[in-house]
């Protein structure tokens, strides 16, 4: 759980630094390690989807990002409902 936490900040440093190359590896490793021990349908696991959305952004992937986004909002809906304040 504290290298899912350390791999994301790391992943965000690096994605505001510009390092996308890093921040990329990071965040594949953070989807990694959280559908392994949160599964692919959990929370934890969207922590790193938005990551990955952040990123895509940034290096210009807007269609990918929004293909991205909207796994993220069905695992949301799924586990915390269609109202929650993440969806908003």
């Amino acid at each position: 759980k504290e290298v899912l936490a350390t791999t994301n900040q790391l992943a965000k440093l690096n994605l505001i630094k510009g390092d996308f190359t890093v921040s990329d590896k990071l965040i594949r490793k953070s989807l990694d390690i959280s559908a392994k021990t949160f599964g692919d349908s959990s929370i934890r696991y969207t922590e790193s989807i938005r990551l990955q959305i952040e990123q895509l952004k940034k290096v210009g992937e807007i269609a990918k990002a929004d293909d991205v986004e909207n796994v993220n909002i069905r695992i949301i809906e799924k586990q915390l409902g269609k109202n929650h304040i993440d969806l908003a």
